[in-house]
Order: structure tokens, then C-alpha cells, then sequence
């Protein structure tokens, strides 16, 4: 069995060095466990309103700064003032550009001082005012093909040195043909320079074919590396931003066989098959550790599709990318979070409280877990 084991994985890399090397890890099988640490809340003033989709912007335990996803606004939230909640509107704060709600995307922190605002096609430099420094149209008239942004703010990355925005991109076509072309930009934010960063589809997905959702990949900033893996795929790549060279890693999740299936032409068929099927569909780490979130599907006619992947069981494996190591493939065990990572810092995880899927208006929670590998 282990001989079959060793030429199939074998034909697999063989078949995956025309560019680029594929390696195999080493499998620790160690232990994980979670210890609750603290909690922050972001509770507004009276007469405050906010949604609960918050990408944090600035995350610790003096202030947090979050993006809320549906109002478009920048809170501020400092439980020791007097005001709980300071409220940006900002589409009013650009409403000269006429960015509509649906392209503004994000905002992250490039330091104290300074933020990026991520619209589409604009991108904003902007002070701790919130004044613009500079702009840039990543659809300049020099580039003959137009894209657009696909994905939340939590999908969008900036380099270690913060020079670099990274953030997922899709040609500007009919929604359903762009899916076929996923791909990951990569913006200068000193120079104004933008380029689409040479990846394509792994080799376990069949050329040509029509993957839809699978095709947008999952990707992380680890030093000078980018890291990302296609939802379907058992592949991690390796890009090294500087010299532009490829690895790859094969993952055999423990609990899971990662698989993909066809999509039909109604929005149903195009939201099931994702369901269905058994992905990857997170990515994160803190310089020390890769984790690959990954869930197992489950029956169209048992699923509830509001709660999306807080329906599904979900895993998740470490690696380490210094050592090549997969410290561990475990089961996902927590009561009472949403199941994406928000913030990974220093061994930290932050979830969203399954509570805010009550829609209180007024009010934010988040878990701050600790990580013990044994």
C-alpha cells in the first residue's frame, strides 16, 4: 500500500515540474488545541448603526478600526472615551469620484498615519484625516484589458512592507464568463503600477474546463512569498515576489477527499456545487504559520444556505513554510464562532461571535483564541 502511495504521489509531482517543483511535506500529526484568551466588542452609541460584516482595519486592544462591508463606513471604536463609535461615511467622504456602494471594496492600514482605500478601479492613499494623498486607476488607458475587483475586504493583502497591495481580480466580461479567469493583482502603491501576477490554474484541475467559483484562489502574504491554493485543488503554490520563481506543495487533507463539481445554469446551481463539494476556503498566517481552512460538503437538500459555511464541518491543517512541515491536520472544534479567521497575529486567532448573526445593530463581538501545538 505505501509503495502505491509513493508512485502515485511521485506521478503527481512528475506531472507538475514542467515550471515549477512540487514537494512533499512532512507530516507531524501533532496536537492543536484552542484556549479562549479574551474578547473585544465593538458596541456603538445610542442611535448607532452598523452591520456585523466587519473587516477589521486596525486590531488590538485599545482601538479597533473596522470596514463595514454593507454600509461602506469606517468605524472607529475606543471603549474607554466617552463616544463608543466614530462613523465615517465614505462614499460621502468620496462622493466626488462617484464610487458606487457596490465598488468599494476595503480599507487597510499601511501605518498609524496612513490607509488605503480600495475602490474599483480607484485606489486611495489617504492620512489619519482621511484626506487624500494620492490616487491610481488600475484600469489606465495603458491596459488593453479592464478588470474588476472579486471579493470582501477580507480578501484584499498588502505586502510585509506595505508597499505592495495584493487583492483578487477577474477580466471585465459577463459575470459568469469572469469566473472562468480568476486571477491576483498586484499594485504598486509607491509608483502607481499594476500588474497580474503570472499564476494559473493547478495541475489537478483539467484545462478548459468551466470552473466557476473554484477558480478564484485562496491567497495569504508570508514574507516574501505569496502563498495561494485554488479551492478544488490539493496544490499549495509557492511565488517568490522577488525572484518570480514557483514551488508547489502537495496537501492531502486527513478528513476530507478535496474534490469540485460541475455547475448548472440557474443561481442555485451556481451556489450548491460550491456547497456540495469539499474545499479549501481560507488561507491565513502570522509569519510563522500557514493555516488551510477547509470544509466538507454536504447535501444541497439538508443544507441551510443562509448560514453557508457555519452548516458545514470545517478543518483546518498548519504548515510551515520554513520547514515544510504540516504540524497538523485537526477538526475545527469551536462552539459559538463564525468560522473565518478575522485577524491571525503572534499565534492569536480572532472569530466573529456566532451572535452577530443576530443583527444587533449596536453591537460586535469577537473571540480572540490562543493556538497550542503539542
Amino acid at each position: 500500500m505505501n509503495k502505491i502511495l509513493f508512485l502515485f504521489l511521485l506521478t503527481i509531482s512528475l506531472a507538475c515540474t514542467s515550471k515549477n517543483t512540487t514537494k512533499q511535506a512532512i507530516f507531524l500529526n501533532k496536537e492543536v488545541r484552542f484556549n479562549l484568551v479574551d474578547s473585544i466588542i465593538c458596541e456603538g452609541d445610542t442611535g448607532e448603526v452598523f452591520s456585523n460584516s466587519l473587516a477589521p482595519v486596525r486590531f488590538n486592544n485599545e482601538e479597533f478600526i473596522a470596514f463595514d462591508m454593507l454600509t461602506k463606513n469606517l468605524l472607529f471604536f475606543n471603549n474607554k472615551g466617552q463616544d463608543k463609535c466614530r462613523n465615517i461615511d465614505l462614499l460621502l467622504l468620496l462622493n466626488k469620484f462617484k464610487i458606487s456602494n457596490d465598488r468599494l471594496v476595503g480599507v487597510l492600514e499601511l501605518n498609524p498615519n496612513k490607509f488605503v482605500i480600495c475602490s474599483d478601479p480607484l485606489i486611495f492613499i489617504v492620512d489619519s484625516s482621511l484626506d487624500v494623498l494620492s490616487q491610481y486607476n488600475f484600469n489606465s488607458l495603458e491596459n488593453s484589458v479592464k478588470y474588476y475587483i472579486i471579493g470582501d475586504a477580507l480578501k484584499l493583502k498588502l505586502s510585509s512592507d506595505k508597499r505592495y497591495l495584493y487583492l483578487t481580480v477577474a477580466p471585465d466580461v459577463l459575470p459568469l464568463e469572469s469566473y472562468k479567469k480568476g486571477k491576483i493583482m498586484e499594485i504598486d502603491l509607491e509608483k502607481g503600477i499594476s500588474r497580474i501576477l503570472p499564476i494559473k490554474f493547478p495541475c489537478d484541475y483539467v484545462p478548459g474546463k468551466d470552473y466557476r467559483l473554484f477558480s478564484m484562489p485562496n491567497f495569504t502574504i508570508f514574507k516574501n512569498y505569496l502563498f495561494y491554493i485554488f479551492p478544488g485543488s490539493n496544490y499549495l503554490y509557492k511565488y517568490e515576489l522577488v525572484s518570480k520563481l514557483f514551488d508547489s506543495i502537495y496537501i492531502l487533507p486527513k478528513y476530507v477527499k478535496i474534490n469540485t463539481k460541475d455547475f448548472g445554469p440557474s443561481m442555485a446551481d451556481m451556489i450548491y456545487p460550491y456547497l456540495e463539494s469539499n474545499n479549501f476556503y481560507q488561507l491565513v498566517n502570522d509569519n510563522k504559520i500557514l493555516l488551510l481552512f477547509y470544509w466538507e460538503g454536504k447535501n444541497r437538500n439538508t443544507i441551510n444556505r443562509r448560514k453557508g459555511i457555519n452548516e458545514l464541518n470545517c478543518f483546518f491543517i498548519g504548515y510551515n513554510p520554513d520547514t515544510n512541515e504540516i504540524l497538523f491536520d485537526s477538526p475545527l472544534k469551536l462552539n459559538n464562532v463564525l468560522k473565518n479567521v478575522y485577524n491571525f497575529k503572534n499565534g492569536i486567532l480572532s472569530f466573529p461571535s456566532q451572535a452577530n448573526e443576530n443583527l444587533d445593530i449596536s453591537k460586535s463581538k469577537f473571540l480572540n483564541y490562543e493556538m497550542v501545538i503539542q
